[in-house]
């Protein structure tokens, strides 16, 4: 399977995902690493939820990663 096949797969897992459980998706089709890193978010999410973690507790957590994420992507653009 070549990489944007890959990548295109998991776009459309991750769409698919966000759609079915917050009717919104915030995946970046410009940046591979920011998409591999939303693909694992979306695992640790769907454990989550099976841990039995409440919404509220788990949309508190998809914000305080997703402010670190774009936190380091920021300093890592400035280096």
């Amino acid at each position: 399977m070549s990489r944007e096949t890959l990548i295109a797969s998991l776009q459309r897992l991750a769409s698919l995902f966000c759609v079915k459980s917050f009717g919104q998706c915030h995946i970046s089709q410009t940046s591979t690493i920011t998409l591999e890193w939303r693909f694992q978010y979306l695992l640790s999410l769907n454990h989550n939820i099976g841990a039995g973690l409440s919404q509220r507790e788990v949309l508190d957590r998809l914000r305080a990663s997703d402010m670190n994420h774009k936190l380091e992507t920021k300093q890592a653009s400035k280096r």
